[in-house]
């Protein structure tokens, strides 16, 4: 689920921890903004007790790929509005993000952004805007370690059941799922051995999941199994 106070949550967090190893904390936890103005133990001198260094980006990139982090996709949200927006907030975050998106031709007045999960309900965005963010990626410096974050047809989570399939290794694809809704977009080769992005999104499913996950499946065998029209030559490219 979504944490909107971080803050308090990995404080929380640190007080219980601390109580179960039998140290006593007096006092209850709280959050100080700056309105509150800074306590009079700021002005000391800090002193170092821990250090924990996070693992690079592009492991954290894929905890969430191939394994659905959804509270690693929240954080890393809040993480881009504090280093590439104006505060690490929802809203911080989702202008950074549809200021790229601009920029990659999406039109944003035809998409809502309210998290970084894509848990909530009031999301409403495109396949054109996935395309072009995967296309974007592919021409990126950094395309060979985000491919490896996403779930591989045949082996991982949400895309295994494509296992002794012509798109078995050879198709890497995140999945989508809330109830309802059942979407796969990621990178594949077709039949004439062409690199392609693709977006699947199904809304409003009134069968039963499996069926659903049984069409997104059968949807990118097709697409695998696809050829150019005879008389088409010219070499296709991922374009951003």
């Amino acid at each position: 689920m979504a944490v909107d106070d971080p803050g308090r949550f990995a404080a929380d967090a640190l007080a219980d921890a601390l109580a179960r190893r039998g140290i006593r904390i007096d006092g209850s936890v709280r959050v100080l903004g700056y309105e509150d103005g800074a306590p009079a133990y700021l002005d000391r001198s800090p002193s170092l007790v821990g250090q924990i260094s996070s693992p690079p980006l592009t492991e954290i990139v894929k905890v969430i790929n191939k394994r659905s982090h959804n509270f690693y996709a929240e954080q890393l949200l809040f993480t881009l509005g504090a280093v590439a927006g104006s505060e690490g907030s929802f809203a911080g975050g989702i202008d950074v993000e549809r200021r790229v998106l601009t920029r990659l031709g999406v039109d944003t007045r035809q998409i809502r952004l309210e998290d970084g999960s894509g848990l909530s309900r009031l999301n409403l965005v495109t396949t054109e805007m996935f395309v072009r963010l995967l296309a974007w990626m592919d021409t990126h410096q950094l395309r060979e370690q985000f491919v490896a974050s996403l779930p591989v047809a045949g082996r991982d989570n949400g895309v295994r059941r494509l296992r002794d399939t012509r798109a078995a290794g050879r198709l890497f694809a995140k999945t989508g799922y809330i109830t309802s809704v059942m979407a796969l977009s990621g990178y594949t080769w077709t039949g004439d051995g062409d690199k392609v992005a693709f977006s699947l999104l199904g809304n409003n499913w009134l069968m039963p999941k499996a069926r659903a996950r049984r069409i997104i499946r059968d949807l990118c065998l097709e697409i695998v199994r696809s050829r150019r029209p005879v008389g088409i030559s010219d070499e296709l490219e991922l374009r951003p």
